[in-house]
């Protein structure tokens, strides 16, 4: 990113965190997926809508993690804008290429 990226320790007081950054700059949230919030569908809601107070747009560059239904991927999609990272569109552009054009012999190892 060739920039400072503040951090945010604590994903609940990053709203504060986020408040103090200028225009341009960056916040990194530490790992929120312990929160209960994220998994607990109670509190999910009102975890997503404090997370998507803190930026603009969503992306989502974790494709091990785009099947979760969690606050922190999901719902936070469904408040803001949302797009796929790079990295996301790599994997898709992969699985894609081996699902619809296989290289042939194509070889699975049993299940």
């Amino acid at each position: 990113l060739h920039k400072p990226v503040a951090f945010a320790p604590d994903c609940m007081s990053a709203e504060t965190a986020a408040q103090q950054l200028k225009p341009g700059q960056i916040l990194l949230l530490e790992n929120l997926r312990f929160h209960n919030g994220e998994e607990n569908p109670n509190a999910a809601p009102e975890f997503a809508q404090k997370l998507s107070r803190l930026g603009n747009v969503y992306v989502n560059d974790a494709f091990s993690a785009a099947h979760r239904a969690h606050a922190s991927t999901e719902g936070v999609a469904h408040k803001l804008p949302a797009y796929a990272g790079r990295t996301m569109q790599a994997e898709l552009v992969a699985l894609n290429k081996a699902l619809e054009a296989p290289v042939k012999p194509v070889i699975a190892p049993p299940a």
